[in-house]
């Protein structure tokens, strides 16, 4: 530690040049503890940095610097995408990626990888001129692909939503699913025919869930022109990672679906609308308790679990009054179960994204979030977070 803490009508005219030296000392000592490829990567960033209104970032393993332009310009989550962008499928030294920012701004990132590791990004704002050209193709699908992402947990009623967003329906719906079935192959023929063929909108049912080397099958197609509009599906954005995230970073429009457990003002409308979905008979109904009782549940399966309860007390009634016990028991509490916080609740998501990726490491998860691992121990406990919700949650 280094004190110079002086009163300032006691200082010295001797004190700026040897805080100078000090630092200069210390910054210089920082560079030779630093490895090879840090190094390469701080030179190559001031070197593009002397572009000062263009904005400038250089990422590395453990590093991330930026100018004050790329600051102003990019949010935590534009910093994350960019990351995914230097290790995505291109292979070129040099390559270029229009893509949207968290902010909805359309961008254009010129990528410069550096030998011994990381790279220096480019983030160029697309002018006015583009800006409209972005929002015209979403509506003129003969002009370039639109490309949207309807996120949230499963159960919040994604594929619904992705059909209802179908410009022109309907819509070829790609399953993950089928890729196991019937093999990558099959899937990748069966996507690149819809694609070409289709005259309607092509959705892809769980991109969270397709293996890299289809995901970059659709990276190459969602940044074509000429194609049908592309509508994607996926777990909770925040928690993507990879080449998912990447593909989620080029959508034009994105629409995240709330858990029901912060929507318990919509659960009477839709709890409503479910009955008469059902074929339930005109008389069956409700009663103001058991409104209550659905309206108090956290619902973790979301519109599927409770669609599935109304299903089964429907069942137990044809005519009449639903009442509490026609719910199933666990059901029938009617004191709100707390939700967590939407911010710990949002730190809970990573962290556990973190867990999946590093397999369960806390180690490698730790270095992933930038933290200790004795911080993310004690952000596990607080969260109530086990090692296993990385593989259940």
């Amino acid at each position: 530690m280094l004190d110079i803490s002086a009163k300032i009508n006691k200082a010295s005219p001797l004190l700026p040049p040897l805080i100078a030296r000090a630092v200069h000392d210390i910054e210089q000592r920082l560079l030779d503890g630093s490895r090879a490829s840090e190094k390469s990567l701080l030179a190559a960033f001031q070197v593009a940095a002397g572009l000062r209104r263009r904005a400038i970032v250089a990422i590395g393993e453990n590093i991330v610097l930026s100018n004050q332009s790329a600051s102003d310009l990019l949010s935590a989550a534009d910093i994350a995408l960019l990351r995914v962008l230097m290790d995505g499928p291109t292979t070129r030294q040099d390559s270029k990626v229009e893509l949207s920012l968290a902010s909805g701004q359309p961008v254009k990132i010129h990528i410069t990888k550096i030998d011994g590791g990381g790279a220096v990004l480019r983030v160029d704002p697309c002018s006015s001129g583009r800006t409209r050209s972005v929002r015209r193709s979403r509506s003129n699908l003969a002009s370039a692909a639109a490309r949207t992402i309807v996120a949230g947990e499963p159960g919040t009623g994604r594929t619904t939503r992705a059909r209802q967003l179908a410009a022109r329906p309907p819509a070829k719906l790609l399953s993950p699913a089928l890729a196991l079935v019937n093999g990558r192959e099959s899937w990748a023929q069966d996507f690149q025919n819809a694609v070409r063929d289709s005259t309607g909108s092509v959705c892809i049912d769980g991109i969270d869930l397709l293996p890299d080397e289809l995901l970059d099958l659709v990276i190459e197609a969602a940044g074509a022109r000429d194609r049908p509009q592309l509508i994607f599906t996926s777990g909770p954005i925040r928690a993507l990672t990879g080449r998912a995230a990447l593909l989620a970073g080029m959508a034009t429009q994105r629409e995240e679906l709330l858990p029901l457990s912060v929507r318990r003002t919509d659960i009477p409308e839709i709890a409503n609308a479910m009955l008469r979905s059902i074929g339930a008979d005109k008389s069956v109904h409700f009663t103001p308790r058991v409104v209550q009782a659905l309206s108090a549940q956290s619902w973790p399966g979301n519109l599927r679990e409770l669609n599935a309860v109304i299903e089964y007390m429907a069942n137990r009634r044809t005519v009449g009054g639903l009442v509490m016990n026609d719910l199933p028991e666990q059901y029938r509490s009617v004191d709100p179960a707390t939700p967590m916080a939407a911010l710990d609740q949002a730190a809970r998501d990573v962290i556990v994204a973190a867990l999946r990726h590093a397999g369960g490491n806390k180690v490698k998860a730790a270095r992933a979030l930038g933290m200790s691992r004795t911080t993310l121990y004690a952000r596990m406990r607080t969260l109530r977070i086990a090692t296993s919700d990385a593989w259940t949650s």
